[in-house]
């Protein structure tokens, strides 16, 4: 069940400038396909700030972010 999924990030907190450019993996305890989920959705959260979901394929500006690449 999903409720029993466990994600880990890596690394757990990343603090960039801006123009710099970033790699952030993600690993699941389970196939997301055990689940019948294909893909994964990515958040970004900035310091006092809530989290913003970042869609792969849509420009991040119909999001509510900044300009930048998110995958």
């Amino acid at each position: 069940a999903c409720e029993d999924m466990v994600m880990s990030q890596s690394p757990d907190l990343l603090a960039v400038s801006a123009g710099d450019m970033v790699t952030s993996s993600c690993k699941s305890s389970q196939s997301l396909l055990s689940i019948q989920k294909d893909y994964m959705a990515w958040n970004q959260q900035k310091p006092g700030q809530f989290p913003g979901f970042c869609t792969p394929g849509r420009p991040p500006g119909e999001l509510g972010l900044p300009r930048g690449s998110y995958a």
